[in-house]
């Protein structure tokens, strides 16, 4: 079934044809549409709010959601859009008492220097 499914935003959809390895596997469009900073008003705040069940699933979100974004604009070469979502993650997205640390997030990602000295 694993085959079948597409990234869908917050959610997988299980789609009727087999997803894995194509451009079906991931809708971006729907990722892209969570961005939005009134989206995430208090967000940092789960951290110290703790919210069982779901908090651990909303910080560690920026890894398994935000992170296939940024690296299908580094695979566009889209530098502006790799640095307003790595902007939009290090600012909204993590707070210092998550357990997820911005770096731990970019670890492995292939980014220029140059770049993630503009984000600072």
């Amino acid at each position: 079934m694993a085959d079948y499914l597409q990234r869908y935003g917050l959610v997988f959809k299980v789609m009727p044809f087999k997803t894995k390895d194509t451009p079906f596997e991931t809708n971006f469009n729907e990722i892209e549409k969570l961005l939005k900073k009134e989206n995430f008003i208090n967000y940092k705040t789960i951290a110290t709010t703790d919210q069982p069940y779901i908090s651990p699933i909303l910080y560690r979100y920026p890894y398994y959601c935000w992170r296939p974004l940024i690296e299908h604009y580094i695979e566009l070469k889209n530098e502006n859009k790799v640095k307003e979502m790595l902007k939009f993650m290090k600012n909204i997205l993590i707070a210092d008492n998550f357990d997820i640390s911005f770096e731990e997030v970019i670890k492995g990602l292939d980014l220029d220097e140059k770049l993630l000295k503009k984000i600072n």
